[in-house]
């Protein structure tokens, strides 16, 4: 691959827009939920299995599934983007949050049912 193109692959890269939403991770075991977004979906569906190999989240709850069922019970999904050329670029956080507040509403992943701790 020559230099030029070697850079413009960089550049196209580096202007790429990441898929922004919400994502859960389900625990195929007992059918528990954490609800999340990010900012960059594909860097926290690569993230997440080392996370959990390494024991980085602070949820107990989760530490002692995971410790019980091992990292292989534990399923990242998306479950919804939002469409960046149809908002603003300085609203992009705030739609990703939106629609986080959306899907807790709706699954409710609290208690027995997930891993989320309810917002006051």
């Amino acid at each position: 691959m020559d230099t030029n193109r070697r850079k413009e692959l960089k550049k196209a890269a580096k202007e790429a827009i990441p898929a922004m939403g919400v994502f859960q991770v389900r625990n195929t075991m007992n059918g528990r939920l954490l609800i999340g977004s990010s900012m960059n979906l594909n860097a926290s569906s690569n993230s997440f299995p080392y996370k959990l190999e390494f024991f980085c989240n602070h949820n107990e709850l989760l530490k002692a599934d995971l410790a019980t069922g091992g990292p292989a019970v534990f399923k990242f999904e998306i479950l919804e983007t939002i469409d960046p050329e149809k908002i603003e670029m300085a609203d992009w956080p705030s739609a990703v949050q939106a629609l986080e507040k959306k899907w807790k509403s709706e699954l409710r992943p609290y208690g027995e049912r997930g891993y989320n701790t309810p917002e006051l």
